[in-house]
């Protein structure tokens, strides 16, 4: 059996569980990543099966991992307030020391992993080595990935680099903020000619077409200074950004004037066109404070939040109600190194947009029964919106780098 190995250090804090309520670093899950990233650039679901196995099939290879990387228990690092609302979930707020810290454990340091092969062609094993680029450069590992967590560096090793390896002709190491970027429009060449022509239109799943970018930050002396800067503008930038129909809705659940449930209406829907920061992600939520004295508190002298939940919903074949409770981001956030050292880090933002949901879909403003005034009859309110722009995102985008890259059009 022929094998490649790879060297990874661990970027920025990776939150992977294991078996236990531990951390670790398993082989299938870094599998499950690859199979991801091979979607993602185009690989077709035939394909996908033959090289990475289905029930019918076993996979046309094995991956395995060495090394053990530093475990950092539960509390023993503290992070920003950037840092937290991009690793909201993994990170949380500690109330009796005022500071946000790691509420699960997380990996940190090195290891190594091994591609092992039997037989493979040339383009199977090309596909798998982009895809493992994808996941080094574009991507990461474990919880919030999406949010610049889990960041990791692959590299071949310096010595005995299989020629396949080099075959590939991309870097896996960057001198500078324009080496990046260069890399970024090699890539799209490979990547043309291994899978094909980009779509042109927004795929049905997250995958790069003709409408991908790329946005990338400037040189800092380490990853949390990275983390806090591509933190800041994507808070900064949505705090600026409310929604009207969020807090008109709040408003009339509040006065107890909201009629249940409103049903959309093709053109003429209650609550204007869309809440815009939904396509950001689902679900969407919104925090208020309630004035009302008679809450579903023992303390009624505090003021109790109040939260909007902003969903997806659509129709399927049979005409059936389905609610979409997550809708993953289209903009995935990663930090890279880079350098004649390699010692400096950098934030990368890849904007891949999809289909957001089904042409009969709708956005869905709900809030949980246990938020209402006591005084609530019914089932807890419901109003529907369109669906959100696009628009949103490429405007963050300018907002945060002067001068997007774009994937090579033909």
């Amino acid at each position: 059996m022929k094998s490649i190995g790879f060297d990874v250090e661990i970027l920025t804090p990776l939150f992977m569980k294991g078996a236990s309520d531990g951390a670790e670093i398993r082989a299938p899950s870094i599998k499950g990543l690859l199979r991801w990233w091979f979607r993602t650039l185009g690989g077709d679901f035939e394909w996908e099966k033959r090289l990475f196995g289905s029930q019918d099939n076993r996979s046309s290879f094995v991956i395995r991992v060495k090394g053990s990387p530093s475990i950092i228990g539960v509390g023993r690092q503290e992070f920003s307030n950037e840092q937290a609302y991009l690793g909201y979930g993994p990170i949380g707020y500690n109330k009796r020391t005022k500071n946000f810290v790691n509420s699960r454990p997380f990996l940190t340091g090195k290891f190594s992993l091994e591609i092992a092969f039997s037989r493979l062609s040339d383009k199977d094993l090309k596909a798998l080595l982009l895809s493992l680029w994808s996941l080094s450069v574009f991507g990461g590992m474990g919880s919030r990935s999406r949010r610049g967590w889990g960041s990791v560096s692959i590299e071949p090793p310096d010595e005995g680099t299989p020629s396949i390896v080099r075959e590939l002709g991309l870097s896996w190491k960057f001198k500078s903020r324009e080496d990046l970027q260069k890399s970024i429009a090699e890539f799209e060449e490979k990547r043309r000619e291994i899978f094909g022509e980009l779509p042109s239109q927004n795929p049905e799943y997250t995958r790069f077409s003709h409408r991908s970018r790329f946005c990338i930050g400037g040189e800092f002396d380490s990853w949390e200074s990275a983390m806090n800067d591509v933190g800041g503008k994507l808070i900064s930038f949505r705090n600026r950004r409310y929604s009207e129909d969020v807090k008109r809705f709040m408003k009339d659940v509040e006065s107890g004037n909201v009629e249940n449930p409103y049903s959309p209406t093709g053109s003429n829907i209650p609550y204007g066109t869309a809440v815009p920061k939904a396509i950001f992600g689902l679900p969407n939520n919104y925090l208020f404070r309630l004035k009302k004295k008679d809450l579903r508190e023992k303390d009624d002298r505090k003021q109790k939040i109040f939260i909007v939940n902003v969903i997806g919903e659509y129709r399927d074949e049979k005409k059936r109600r389905v609610e979409v409770s997550r809708r993953a981001s289209p903009l995935l956030i990663s930090i890279d190194k880079i350098g004649d050292k390699h010692t400096k880090y950098i934030w990368l933002i890849t904007y891949l947009p999809a289909r957001f949901l089904p042409d009969n879909g709708n956005l869905l403003m709900t809030v949980p029964k246990k938020q209402l005034p006591q005084n609530w009859k019914g089932a807890p309110p419901r109003a529907y919106t369109g669906l959100p722009s696009y628009k949103l995102l490429e405007e963050f985008l300018r907002f945060s780098c002067e001068h997007p890259v774009y994937l090579n059009r033909r």
